[in-house]
């Protein structure tokens, strides 16, 4: 399954595995960027990275953080010795992180020698530290080393978010924006109750303004849209720091559920009105 990068980091905070494979088309030439690895090393296991120049992340990693190792990203091959690197610290606890980072990026690049000693690792997991593997996809990698992680195939937003707000009709994208965002200072054209911040039930004016917009919406969207729709509103709230991080993780599980059961519960309205309730009344 596909996630937006957004929600794969917010899962984050709850993963316990010990290995993890990300993968995306752009990583069999670019690779991992530096502003997502930031995020990732910070949400994962707690390495806050400094602020060096984007550039010089990845080959000065020695001297950044001291329970961070990152595999030789230049090198088209990468061998036994690159790997056996690896086998050392996996006995020590971390120094100041949660948990110690080991990052490959483009897996594929390994020899079979490389692959069968990554393997290994992967085969004795220690709750120290956690790999995290990413290459194109899981078929360019060997199935043993892909069946020992957990695999997450992930979007950016900018990929993701950057047309799906243009086919919204403007009312609708507006209600949906105030609904999760609550800008300050401005007079909206909907009614005043939906300016409370934290209703403990939602008022009976705030509650038909929402079921109108919901089924507008679903009139309008096929479910997987809403999903995207919904998704990149959230994401721009998100960015706003307009909802707190138990309510984001709250409202991608939401999302989440609604993906997984569509087929038995067909109605979007009635999701979607669920998911715009569950923020109001958060």
């Amino acid at each position: 399954m596909t996630l937006p990068w957004n929600e794969f980091i917010e899962l984050t905070l709850t993963h316990k595995h010990h290995a993890i494979f990300l993968s995306h088309a752009s990583f069999a030439k670019t690779g991992l960027s530096a502003p997502y690895f930031r995020e990732l090393a910070a949400k994962l296991c707690g390495i806050i990275l400094p602020n060096e120049p984007d550039d010089e992340i990845f080959w000065a990693e020695k001297t950044l953080h001291p329970d961070l190792f990152i595999v030789d990203r230049q090198r088209p091959i990468l061998r036994l010795e690159e790997i056996s690197q690896i086998q050392e610290r996996l006995f020590y606890e971390p120094v100041v992180a949660k948990r110690r980072l080991i990052f490959i990026d483009r897996v594929s690049r390994l020899n079979i020698s490389a692959a069968n000693a990554l393997l290994k690792n992967l085969e004795e997991p220690s709750t120290r530290c956690v790999f995290v593997l990413t290459d194109r996809s899981d078929k360019a990698i060997l199935p043993t080393i892909a069946s020992r992680c957990l695999k997450w195939a992930v979007s950016w937003p900018e990929q993701q978010f950057t047309n799906v707000l243009a086919d919204v009709d403007a009312p609708d994208l507006q209600l949906l924006q105030i609904l999760m965002n609550f800008p300050a200072g401005q007079n909206p054209p909907i009614s005043d109750s939906l300016w409370n911040p934290r209703p403990q039930t939602l008022p009976p004016k705030t509650l038909q303004e929402i079921l109108g917009l919901a089924n507008r919406l679903s009139k309008a969207h096929d479910p997987a849209a809403l999903r995207d729709i919904l998704r990149a509103v959230l994401a721009n709230a998100a960015k706003n720091s307009c909802l707190t991080p138990t309510v984001m993780r709250a409202c991608m599980q939401d999302i989440r559920t609604w993906e997984q059961t569509h087929a038995f519960h067909p109605q979007s309205a009635l999701s979607v009105t669920r998911f715009l309730c569950r923020i109001r009344q958060s």
